[in-house]
């Protein structure tokens, strides 16, 4: 995890270390985000909307995820 310092935005890397496809979860209260937040998937370079809670994708085998999550000032 990193922290955008000019707004505050969180970058997220999320990982699969198995040898199959697996969720992985990242759970923004057990890093003291609290509300709402815009998702963007990075890598894929599209939306997610917003998310209130976990964020849960599937990975495949050994591969990984990065998203940012912005503050959701509409919620």
């Amino acid at each position: 995890m990193a922290t955008d310092p000019s707004n505050g935005d969180r970058f997220i890397a999320l990982f699969n270390l198995s040898d199959s496809e697996a969720p992985a979860v990242f759970n923004p209260e057990h890093e003291h985000m609290r509300g709402a937040f815009r998702v963007r998937d990075l890598w894929e370079r599209k939306e997610l909307g917003v998310i209130k809670g976990a964020h849960r994708v599937i990975l495949p085998a050994h591969g990984a995820g990065l998203y940012r999550f912005s503050k959701d000032t509409q919620s």
